[in-house]
């Protein structure tokens, strides 16, 4: 992954935890999607702050007890581009 890409929240998303569920729904897509929690921190780091691919997965290393670093780095490439594909994340830079 660039470096030089930063990753952000969509404007057009609303994200909460109900009932032990992780729920994001998008503006875009206008689509409801039950996430896993890692999905989830993963949304809530970029609501924060916009952050390139290494900064997001030092991040949720420190938060991921259930995934070995090759699983993360899969689980996180695969959230980022899903969510890119359903409005709920925006990237520049590339």
């Amino acid at each position: 992954m660039d470096d030089l890409v930063y990753y952000t929240s969509s404007k057009e998303i609303a994200s909460r935890e109900l009932k032990g569920e992780y729920l994001i729904f998008s503006g875009f897509s206008r689509e409801t999607l039950v996430v896993h929690p890692l999905a989830f921190r993963l949304l809530q780091l970029l609501k924060a702050q916009p952050s390139t691919y290494h900064e997001i997965m030092d991040a949720l290393d420190k938060d991921s007890d259930s995934f070995e670093s090759d699983d993360l780095a899969s689980f996180v490439s695969a959230s980022l581009e899903q969510f890119i594909e359903l409005g709920i994340l925006d990237h520049s830079g590339d």
